[in-house]
């Protein structure tokens, strides 16, 4: 049989139609009664509040910025979440009817309720949590001897959390008022007062501190190592690479040179008079304080600081967490007096005594090394 064009297109059409019903009854519709949990049909309530990375177990704490799930029915169509009083970004979160994923905020309360309330179209609910809220951290100047006019840093932690900026903190350089250059995080940038004194007194304090926190500037406290007394390596200054002395104090210790594994580069054993009696009587109230520069190419990358009284030794690894480096600029350390002279048979835990007490300054570089630092105003001060 002769089929012409016409015939054929009309009986492919006819093929296609009749397929095309067969498969129409082979179709299921799979998402009839899907649920996104984007909506919430009462009044939202948390049964269980846990970790991101653990559901099954219940928290009843967190600290900031951690990553939590509350747990239970209606928590979609959220309109406010607030720790204690401080609100989240709900940007951040993210909220189904069963649960709501969110980091707990970064930030210090106003009213502490030790609890988080989620409101939502349908309603609001309240359920115990307490907030881990770290104490601001003073650390120091870092350099307790900058001069006045120059920038100095005092350092810490969480001081954006109290408020400790150019804004809302509140700073006194003994009577004056002073303010932040800079702030961060764990950073302040000041300028030193023009005439500042020695042992002038820094307060920082802010609406969210519960007492002013205080350093020092300039506190020589006891020196307990005299720089002329030394030889090996002593300089004043006027040596190619010398760093540029320490205002007040014309000659340092340098130590510029290459060093094998477990060297013993002795600075010095000598010693000092005591004769503070609250010292001797009181040694965890008091620090070791010295200024250290490092050349910006010769970072302390291993080694110990050996410094003790002769009867125990402390090592302090300035590298543990990574290389130490100043950048040429004159950085103040800072180590509790105790380990220096630790004794814990005795009733103040030290052997620290009146009079005479040996010191003993040792580096001491665990692998081969090449390093290039000074140091110097080796003091004892209270905290």
């Amino acid at each position: 049989m002769k089929i012409n064009k016409s015939t054929y297109f009309s009986l492919s059409l006819l093929a296609l139609l009749t397929a095309g019903a067969s498969c129409q009854k082979d179709i299921v519709k799979y998402d009839d009664n899907y649920d996104n949990q984007l909506t919430s049909n009462g009044a939202p309530s948390v049964q269980k509040i846990s970790t991101a990375a653990d559901l099954q177990t219940a928290i009843t704490a967190g600290e900031l910025t951690q990553m939590i799930v509350l747990q239970g029915d209606n928590l979609a169509q959220v309109k406010s979440i607030r720790f204690n009083d401080v609100e989240v970004d709900l940007k951040t979160i993210y909220a189904v009817r069963s649960r709501i994923t969110l980091a707990v905020p970064r930030a210090v309360p106003a009213v502490v309720t030790n609890k988080i309330t989620v409101v939502t179209e349908k309603g609001s609910t309240d359920f115990p949590f307490e907030v881990k809220i770290p104490n601001v951290v003073i650390d120091g100047f870092f350099n307790e001897f900058a001069s006045p006019g120059d920038t100095t840093i005092v350092l810490g932690k969480y001081m954006d959390l109290y408020k400790l900026n150019e804004t809302d903190g509140q700073f006194m350089f003994n009577s004056t008022s002073i303010k932040p250059v800079r702030a961060t995080s764990d950073s302040l940038y000041f300028v030193v007062p023009a005439g500042a004194p020695e042992g002038a007194v820094m307060t920082l304090s802010s609406d969210l501190m519960e007492t002013p926190k205080s350093i020092r500037y300039r506190d020589r406290g006891l020196q307990i190592v005299d720089m002329n007394s030394l030889s090996d390596f002593i300089t004043d200054g006027t040596a190619t690479g010398d760093p540029k002395p320490l205002p007040g104090f014309a000659k340092f210790i340098r130590f510029h040179q290459s060093s094998g594994a477990w060297s013993w580069n002795q600075f010095f054993w000598s010693g000092f008079d005591m004769q503070d009696a609250q010292i001797v009587a009181n040694p965890k109230d008091y620090e070791v304080h010295f200024e250290i520069n490092t050349k910006t190419t010769a970072p302390i990358s291993v080694g110990n600081f050996i410094m003790d009284g002769g009867r125990s030794q402390m090592r302090w690894n300035l590298a543990a967490n990574g290389s130490f480096n100043t950048y040429g600029k004159w950085k103040t350390v800072r180590h509790p007096l105790i380990e220096f002279f630790k004794d814990d048979g005795q009733p103040n835990g030290s052997y620290l005594q009146m009079g005479w007490n040996n010191f003993v300054f040792v580096f001491q570089p665990t692998a081969e090394t090449n390093d290039d630092f000074s140091i110097v105003n080796i003091r004892i001060v209270k905290k």
